[in-house]
């Protein structure tokens, strides 16, 4: 077998070994669940206020896309969770 047939050879040993799966790591799963929690959370006290996305995001000093994404689970860092807490005129409380 020449070189050219053993590198296809290879390349095809290769293509037929399974990729393993990688296992999830839990923390991320809290994380995860965390984040749909927040998001719920956020919704809610915001439709219990009445008020629109756009209203909310004058008072977080943000986006109004910024307010549709932390609803929507979507990307929450603890900065704009900080603004969205302080928009809704909720406190924030981390433990």
């Amino acid at each position: 077998m020449n070189t050219l047939e053993k590198a296809i050879q290879a390349t095809k040993n290769k293509t037929n070994t399974p990729t393993p799966t990688p296992t999830p790591i839990p923390m991320w799963d809290k994380i995860r669940a965390l984040e749909k929690d927040l998001s719920i959370a956020i919704k809610k006290e915001r439709n219990l206020q009445g008020i629109s996305q756009r209203e909310l995001a004058k008072r977080s000093e943000t986006t109004q896309s910024s307010i549709t994404r932390a609803e929507k689970g979507l990307y929450i860092s603890i900065t704009m969770l900080m603004k969205i807490t302080s928009g809704l005129n909720k406190k924030l409380i981390i433990n």
